[in-house]
């Protein structure tokens, strides 16, 4: 996704970072993010 744009794995992991910090999502919403994440990133690894 960001890294074809030029990112580095740690600017887009900081992203997210940031993005958790700023935002609550409802727990229902966050584990679906979570989980979304984690498959992302086993497919990028």
């Amino acid at each position: 996704m960001r890294y074809e744009q030029g990112y580095e794995r740690q600017d887009i992991i900081n992203l997210y970072r940031f993005l958790d910090w700023i935002l609550e999502l409802p727990d229902d919403l966050k584990k679906t993010f979570r989980d979304e994440l984690a498959n992302y990133w086993i497919l990028v690894v």
